[in-house]
C-alpha cells in the first residue's frame, strides 16, 4: 500500500541551487549497469496537497508502476504543494535523487509557467526527463443546446453577444474565452464562478449562454444539461464533430490557441530529474507505459470515473519543445490575455493580520503573498511581517481568484 507521508517544511522551503552538467530532457548520463530497483524505495512526489486529480493520479502510479520496475521496489507518495506546483518542480530539478528512485507528477502548466517567466521558478523543463502522462486533455467550449450557435463558424457570424461563465481572471476558463474575443468573436466572459458546476448552473439559470473547460471534467454536465460542444482543442472521441479551434480561427488566434493548448496534450505529466542514466530512464518509461495497461489500475480509475490516456515521454519532449521555442510575439499576446487590471490604493494601514498576510487599507482587504508581493518599507526592501498598522502606504493590487492581492507595497513609518 502506498503510504502518505507529510510534506516536510524543510523540503518546501529549500532554495534551489544551481546544478552543473545536467542532461537535456530525454537524454542522460552514460549507463554502467542494468537498471534495478531491488531493495530500494520508489518515491512519487505529488505537486499538490491530498485530494484532487494530481493526487489521484500520483498515488495511482505509486501503487502500480513499481510492479513493472526491475526489482519491484516498495513505494511511497509525497505531497509537496506550493506556488502552483513550482515547489515540486524546483525540488525535482535540484534535490531529487538521480538514480530513478524519485519521480514527480508536475502541473500540466510546468512548461508554460517557465516560458511566461513566473516568479520563483528555478527549474528548466528542457533538463528534466519526461516519463509519460496518464491523460491527454481536450479543451471544449460549450453552449446551451437551444442556442442558435452550434459551431465557431456560427459564432463568427452571430449578431448578438455570447456571455461565458468563468472562474477567476487569469484562469484557463477566462483565458480561452478571451482568446476568442481578441480574435474578433462576439463573446464576453463573466468571472467569479467556483468550478464547473457553478459555471454550468449559470447557463441553466440564463445568466450566461456558455462556458469552457476540459472535456474530461465537463463530460457528465454536458450530457445532463444538454450542452452543445461548439469548439474544441484536442481529440477526445467524445468531442468528435466539433470544430477544432486552430482550424477555424485567424492565423494569430490559432497561434494563441495552439500555444495555450499544447500543455493539455499531457494533462497529468510525470517527470524524472536531470542526469538519469539511459537504462534507468528507459526502464521508467516502459514501466510507466505498462502500468497504464494494468487491470487493477484500470479498475481503480474506472471506479473513480477518471480517464486514462497514455502519452509517452518521447512525445512529451517534442510537445514541450514547441512551447519553449514559441515566438516571443505569441508569448506577449498570451500574457495580454492574463493581464489583470490594477487597483491602486493609498492611505494608512488600518489593520495588519496574520503576520502581514492580510491588510486593511482604504476600505479594502488586501492579501500579501510571500513570493509574489514586492515590499518596500522606508525605501528599503522589506518583509510582510514588518508591516504595522498606522503606516502610510501605496499599494498596487490585482485580482487573484476572488481575492485582491498586492503586487507592490511601498510604506513609510
Amino acid at each position: 500500500m502506498t503510504k502518505l507521508i507529510r510534506s516536510r517544511t524543510t523540503i518546501l522551503s529549500l532554495t534551489a541551487l544551481a546544478v552543473g552538467g545536467l542532461a537535456l530532457g530525454g537524454h542522460a548520463a552514460p549507463a554502467n549497469a542494468e537498471a534495478s530497483w531491488k531493495g530500494k524505495k520508489f518515491n512519487v512526489v505529488i505537486r499538490s496537497s491530498p485530494g484532487g486529480g494530481y493526487d489521484f493520479y500520483g498515488r495511482l502510479i505509486a501503487r502500480h508502476m513499481p510492479k513493472y520496475l526491475p526489482g519491484k521496489p516498495k513505494s511511497i507518495a509525497t505531497n509537496m504543494s506550493g506556488a502552483g506546483g513550482i515547489v515540486a518542480a524546483n525540488y525535482l530539478m535540484h534535490r531529487a535523487k538521480r538514480d530513478g528512485t524519485e519521480i514527480a507528477i508536475l502541473t500540466r502548466a510546468v512548461t508554460l509557467a517557465q516560458k511566461m517567466g513566473e516568479p520563483g521558478i528555478k527549474y528548466d523543463v528542457a533538463k528534466l526527463n519526461p516519463i509519460g502522462s496518464t491523460t491527454a486533455s481536450t479543451w471544449v467550449w460549450v453552449i446551451d443546446g437551444k442556442h442558435p450557435v452550434k459551431s465557431l463558424t456560427d459564432l463568427r457570424k452571430f449578431k448578438g453577444m455570447v456571455k461565458f461563465s468563468g472562474t477567476g481572471r487569469g484562469s484557463a476558463s477566462y483565458q480561452r474565452v478571451k482568446m476568442l474575443e481578441v480574435d474578433g468573436y462576439p463573446v464576453r466572459v463573466i468571472t467569479g464562478y467556483d468550478g464547473n458546476e457553478e459555471k454550468t448552473l449559470a447557463i441553466a439559470r440564463g445568466d450566461v449562454h456558455a462556458t469552457s473547460g476540459s472535456y474530461e471534467s465537463l463530460r457528465t454536465l454536458i450530457n445532463d444539461m444538454n450542452l452543445t460542444i461548439f469548439a474544441r482543442m484536442g481529440n477526445h472521441p467524445g468531442t468528435k464533430g466539433a470544430e477544432q479551434a486552430t482550424e477555424v480561427m485567424s492565423k494569430k488566434g490559432a497561434s494563441l490557441a495552439a500555444f495555450a493548448s499544447a500543455q493539455d496534450q499531457a494533462g497529468r505529466p510525470f517527470f524524472g530529474p536531470p542526469g538519469l542514466k539511459p537504462d534507468v530512464l528507459k526502464a521508467l518509461r516502459v514501466a510507466f507505459r505498462d502500468s497504464l495497461k494494468d487491470k487493477d489500475l484500470m479498475r481503480e480509475a474506472n471506479k473513480a470515473k477518471r480517464s486514462i490516456g497514455y502519452v509517452g515521454g518521447e512525445e512529451m519532449v517534442k510537445l514541450y519543445a514547441k512551447i519553449l521555442n514559441a515566438p516571443q510575439s505569441v508569448v506577449t499576446d498570451f500574457k495580454g490575455l492574463m493581464a489583470v487590471p490594477e487597483d491602486k490604493i493609498k492611505g494608512k494601514l488600518v489593520s495588519v493580520k496574520k503576520g502581514g498576510r492580510v491588510l486593511q487599507i482604504g476600505g479594502k482587504t488586501v492579501r500579501v503573498s510571500k513570493s509574489r508581493s514586492k515590499i518596500k518599507i522606508g525605501g528599503a526592501k522589506g518583509k510582510r511581517g514588518a508591516l504595522k498598522a498606522g503606516m502610510s502606504c501605496q499599494i498596487v493590487a490585482g485580482k487573484r481568484g476572488k481575492r485582491l492581492e498586492a503586487k507592490t507595497i511601498d510604506c513609510k513609518m
